[in-house]
């Protein structure tokens, strides 16, 4: 073979492919010390910013949460009884006071942000916290209660005896005592307030206040994982600017930097101190809150420096191990090379030397392979026609339930449907339908050929014909246009254009009835349905004229529920189509209760009919869910005994969608159902060595290629391979539980024929004999 001279040209020219695609990483490399700073800039931004947000979003959500608990408890039956009292309750009912403390203690055990709530109340000069009631506020304040720097007279004018809304204020450090510590020196802690002068809904009455403190540590643990090392820091201040609580890793002092923010979130640089600093912030849209974080942007910029020797020595790695790579790969390409050459051999069946380069050798035979495609191709085309045929005799008798198995066989056929509006007309070539011959039935052939040939030159596209019988032919139109007179002045002018040529040119007259116009692909099967009544009449009349089915007279005495409709109506329910269902329904209603304009007794008629075909069709399901059944059940009894008919239609409707409601809640458990069977009856018989997809097929009386499909798509694994799976397992347990059974008696206990079939499978599964895996 010549192939083995060229293999020192293929080799370099893989090798040469390989070393080019080396470069690559060099490239690269430079590229990567380049954005480095911006990439290691971004990340810490992106890692503060989101911290920041998440801090952001756990205090908006703790501060909501204090409001609600503040309003409620402003709400509380007890606490406004109290606003409205005066001093004499302390001494005449402090029982009040005391209900009302046991009111509102558990209120600061809701959120873990609450270290105390303080309710005062001015009137009767009281303050209630979760642990006690204190009914002289100047020895509270001294011996319990240290806001900051005030004294008592300072806090009762700067906050009780204020209006607060909402007020919040910065971080303070507040000395707060239990009675029973009287004697213990309490430490002072920071705590942010939150105040809501009560009662809420009389802003300019100040009788009372609700005061909650949050310790500030709460707070700054929302920023412990910030990315804030080596003079970073962050704050967080209110819409005014003033700091609510701040944090740093060192003692400089924090300036507020938010002065120059722009947008609601975002990061900037900024010199600070003579240093240059990455700053990222973001506003609370509830709070108006600035969260804000820093960090020395020359600690972003140590870390570049790793990264550019972590990318040198890298780059050199991936150098020095892509050469030793493609020399090994060039080599090894070499192979499949003859592979090819010999499965094209194969194929072919064909021992022809090459001569010259072996991919002209491949590029030739590949021509030839793809000639034969083709031509197989060709041959499946030439079985287009015939599957059409069969597409269209279901498409104009209803027999698709959902618009998306139309669209699945028209993409499968080749043909394009793309219009908004649809219509069907029936042409009729033969007037003596009762006199067949031979010589009738080759003229009626002629004829169809050339009312296909006018049509198509008329219209060029968006038009298809089917033979319904051997001398009808089925006209279905589509328009682009949502115009139902525009479109249905074009079918006309076509009809007209039809009827012309084919009498001038070739003496044919065509007897044409026209259905309705639909803007659905699933009401195509009415509108034929109406071009055959349509035409019925005209052969009734005995008139070749043109007659569209509007025209035609639509009779008074007799309701409109034909089988076609009855049994559409049962396939769509079957199949839990609700939207269809109604839909079909309406068309009903619409042309028995409006265009017909029926007696009540006609009527009266339809819907005993439409009752029995509701009977029949659930006798034809299998309800398997009982509750589902109980209302199916009790829907059908109050069919009996409407006052009008109007509401009993309403009714048949409800019966319709509650079954499809049932059918479709049931499909969708239904597979799952299926599987779990199927996997339980094979582990049950896998035993058996005749153990096929046929078996199963007919105990669960199903077809044997849906069951592989469904088998399939269910579990992911072909049916062959979960049962051997399954045998092997069953033996390798077998094997290993020391009963000392056979190779052969072990063969026969999981379903194999024959030990020799049992080793190979073994073996292939395990890579080791039955025998050996049995030692051990």
């Amino acid at each position: 073979m010549r192939i083995s001279r060229n293999k020192q040209g293929l080799f370099v020219s893989f090798l040469l492919s390989y070393l080019l695609i080396l470069l690559l990483p060099i490239i690269i490399g430079s590229l990567v010390y380049k954005e480095a700073l911006r990439l290691v800039e971004e990340d810490a931004e992106e890692l503060n910013m989101s911290i920041l947000k998440q801090s952001r979003d756990i205090l908006d959500h703790q501060l909501a949460n204090i409001s609600s608990t503040a309003t409620q408890i402003a709400y509380l039956s007890k606490v406004r009884n109290m606003l409205t009292m005066d001093e004499n309750i302390k001494i005449k009912t402090p029982h009040i006071i005391t209900e009302t403390w046991k009111e509102v203690q558990y209120y600061n055990l809701t959120n873990k942000f609450i270290n105390n709530i303080y309710i005062y109340f001015s009137n009767p000069d009281v303050i209630i916290d979760s642990n006690t009631s204190y009914i002289d506020m100047s020895r509270f304040y001294d011996s319990f209660f240290k806001f900051g720097d005030m004294d008592y007279e300072q806090w009762k004018n700067e906050i009780l005896n204020k209006h607060h809304q909402k007020n919040i204020l910065p971080a303070l450090y507040i000395q707060t005592q239990d009675i029973s510590d009287i004697n213990v020196n309490a430490p002072k802690k920071k705590m942010i307030a939150y105040l809501q002068t009560i009662p809420i809904e009389f802003p300019s009455q100040t009788q009372g206040l609700i005061k909650v403190l949050i310790e500030e540590e709460e707070v700054k643990n929302l920023f412990e994982h910030l990315y804030i090392d080596h003079g970073g820091w962050a704050y967080i201040a209110d819409e005014n600017g003033k700091f609510i609580t701040s944090i740093s890793n060192s003692n400089k002092t924090i300036d507020t930097v938010h002065h120059g923010f722009v947008n609601n979130e975002g990061s900037l640089e900024k010199i600070i101190d003579d240093e240059k600093m990455t700053i990222t912030y973001t506003v609370s849209s509830q709070t108006g809150w600035m969260f804000v974080a820093a960090v020395p942007t020359s600690v972003l910029m140590s870390k570049v420096i790793y990264i550019k020797q972590i990318t040198a020595i890298v780059t050199i790695g991936v150098l020095l191990s892509g050469l030793l790579i493609a020399y090994l790969m060039a080599y090894r390409n070499i192979k499949p090379v003859k592979r090819i050459i010999d499965t094209l051999k194969n194929s072919l069946n064909t021992n022809q030397e090459i001569d010259g380069n072996a991919y002209d050798y491949i590029q030739g035979n590949l021509v030839q392979l793809i000639h034969n495609n083709e031509f197989l191709k060709e041959s499946v085309q030439k079985q287009k026609p015939f599957i059409r045929t069969a597409f269209f005799d279901r498409f104009f008798k209803g027999g698709f339930n959902t618009l998306k198995e139309i669209k699945v066989l028209l993409a499968h056929i080749g043909i394009d449907i793309y219009g908004n509006l649809f219509i069907v007309f029936i042409i009729n070539l033969n007037e003596c339908k009762d006199m067949i011959s031979k010589n009738i039935l080759e003229e009626l052939d002629m004829k169809r050929v050339v009312i296909r040939d006018i049509l198509n030159k008329i219209t060029k596209k968006g038009l298809y014909v089917h033979n319904i019988e051997e001398d009808r032919l089925a006209v279905f139109m589509q328009s682009n246009t949502s115009n139902e007179n525009e479109f249905k002045d074009y079918v006309m002018s076509t009809i007209e254009e039809l009827s012309i040529i084919s009498l001038q040119n070739y003496g044919i007259t065509p007897q044409v009835a026209v259905g309705g116009i639909y803007n659905g692909l699933l009401n195509v099967q009415r509108s034929f349905e109406e071009a055959q009544q349509a035409l019925n009449f005209a052969k009734f009349k005995n008139s070749n004229e043109l007659i569209w089915f509007c025209d035609v007279p639509k009779s008074s005495n007799i309701y409109y529920y034909p089988m076609e409709i009855e049994t559409r109506l049962t396939n769509l329910t079957k199949a839990g189509e609700k939207k269809e269902v109604k839909k079909v329904l309406g068309e009903i209603y619409e042309e028995n209760f409006e265009t017909r304009k029926l007696s009540a007794d006609m009527l009266e008629y339809l819907l005993l009919d439409m009752r029995c075909s509701l009977i029949k069709l659930v006798q034809q399901i299998n309800m398997d869910d009982e509750k589902s059944m109980e209302k199916i059940k009790k829907l059908m009894q109050k069919l009996n005994g409407f006052k009008t008919l109007d509401l009993l239609f309403n009714n048949i409707i409800r019966t319709y969608t509650a079954i499809c409601d049932m059918v479709w809640k049931q499909k969708e458990s239904h597979n799952i159902q299926l599987k779990n069977d199927i996997i339980d009856y094979i582990n049950c018989s896998y035993m058996d060595s005749n153990l096929s997809l046929t078996m199963i097929a007919q105990a669960f009386d199903l077809n044997e290629t849906y069951v592989s499909r469904f088998f399939k798509e269910q579990t992911g694994e072909n049916f062959s391979t979960y049962l051997e799976r399954i045998r092997l397992e069953k033996s390798k347990e077998l094997l290993k539980n020391g009963n000392k059974m056979s190779v052969e008696q072990i063969a026969e206990c999981t379903g194999y024929n024959s030990a020799n079939v049992f080793r190979r499978a073994f073996k292939r599964y395990e890579g080791v004999s039955p025998s050996v895996f049995q030692k051990g």
